[in-house]
């Protein structure tokens, strides 16, 4: 026969028995949480890295184009001009046809001489100059890959201590079912003694509370002893 008592201990264990099913989900969500967080934090690094590979392949590119923008930027800087006004004007002045042009043809060879030069100086020194600054960028690039691998590490090492927090995420609802299972426990256990609702409150006590060594709730000593 059901009693007051048992029907009230089955209800708290019931109780107890959702409380901590409440509590396991929130656990999982919390460790949930915590693994697509991870998840999509080393995705975003992945990303990086391969855009820092993309990026550190593609400096090679049309080496040829590069290389020849390379030489026209160091033959402008090279360039010079043999026509200085500063020289023109210490240079004796004549009225004679024959002399100015043939001045004026040595100035042309001379600046035609100092382009190809320049010329030349550019090529030669373009593949280098080129290939320097590509390395640099590159070992830049290399250097922050290596970074973001560091990043990826640290953040992996965090992951057990943030799953150690997501286990506490129910700690709420699990203590909260210990207690009705607790008192599921007693409730069910003092039904099944013959007890009442009211002699858990010390009203009536008859006897032992299964699960207890001594008097029940609200039994006096004197009473239980028999004095």
């Amino acid at each position: 026969m059901c009693t007051p008592l048992i029907v009230a201990g089955l209800a708290l264990t019931a109780g107890s028995m959702v409380a901590n099913s409440v509590a396991q989900s929130q656990i999982d969500t919390a460790r949930n949480d915590v693994l697509h967080a991870e998840l999509s934090r080393q995705q975003g690094y992945d990303a990086q890295i391969n855009d820092l590979n993309t990026q550190s392949q593609d400096r090679f590119v049309d080496w040829e184009g590069q290389q020849d923008a390379r030489a026209d930027d160091l033959a402008s800087m090279f360039a010079s001009s043999v026509d200085d006004p500063n020289m023109s004007a210490m240079l004796p002045t004549s009225a004679s046809n024959i002399v100015n042009n043939e001045t004026a043809k040595r100035k042309a060879d001379a600046q035609e001489f100092v382009d190809q030069q320049s010329g030349a100086l550019a090529n030669m020194r373009s593949f280098g100059d080129l290939l320097g600054e590509t390395s640099l960028l590159q070992g830049r690039d290399t250097a922050k890959v290596g970074q973001l691998g560091g990043f990826k590490i640290g953040s992996q090492g965090l992951v057990p201590y943030e799953l150690d927090e997501a286990n506490r995420a129910g700690d709420g609802a699990k203590f909260f079912g210990d207690l009705l299972r607790l008192g599921g426990t007693v409730a069910t256990g003092a039904g099944i003694g013959g007890g009442s609702i009211a002699s858990m409150f010390g009203q009536g006590s008859t006897g032992f509370v299964p699960g207890l060594t001594g008097p029940s709730l609200g039994l006096p000593a004197n009473l239980y002893y028999g004095v």
